[in-house]
């Protein structure tokens, strides 16, 4: 199985594991604290978005590129969609009253609702841009090797046959055509 294959079906887990862990969580925290309102929710819902992001981030960490920009946007994202569901949350405490069963319930749904924004606005923000594409592909300083014959990008290839047009070459003639294509890219 890929990597990429193992890390969706962990993330997939996750997602199912998450509102597990909320229940168990709430149970043991309305089991503890005093206090009875929509507290036992509230500490649940944190500690349940808190140990998702964490298990999120290492989940996905050696795919993305960390950037300080990315970094700053990923920490923003959390306050972010925290601030969408509280504000939410407040919309439906004005519209249907401030009752005591809906301010419960308006924290369950908020924490819920949180982790799902919350994976989409990582999935935007982690993707890779199309100049981090093209770098990624043709290699360190944006060098290739290519095919002499037909043009075919040979890069990463584990072997020095193209799988194109099927010519064979030895290591030596594809370094010597690396090197020319660096000088030309060093003078421009």
């Amino acid at each position: 199985m890929s990597q990429a294959t193992v890390r969706t079906v962990l993330a997939i887990a996750l997602h199912v594991a998450a509102p597990v862990v909320f229940v168990v969580l709430f149970i043991v925290f309305e089991e503890t604290m005093q206090n009875r309102d929509a507290d036992d929710f509230l500490a649940a819902g944190i500690t349940t978005a808190v140990l998702f992001v964490v298990a999120w981030i290492a989940l996905w960490r050696s795919c993305v590129l960390w950037t300080k920009a990315r970094r700053m946007l990923t920490a923003l994202s959390i306050f972010w969609c925290v601030g969408v569901v509280v504000a939410l949350g407040t919309l439906l405490e004005w519209i249907y009253g401030n009752s005591y069963q809906l301010n419960e319930g308006t924290v369950v749904v908020s924490c819920m609702m949180w982790l799902p924004m919350w994976v989409v606005s990582t999935t935007m923000i982690w993707r890779e841009s199309a100049a981090e594409r093209i770098a990624r592909l043709h290699g360190p300083q944006g060098i290739t090797v290519r095919c002499p014959k037909c043009g075919y990008d040979m890069t990463g290839l584990h072997e020095a046959r193209c799988p194109e047009c099927g010519t064979q070459y030895t290591l030596d003639q594809l370094l010597a055509l690396t090197n020319e294509d660096k000088r030309q890219i060093d003078d421009r």
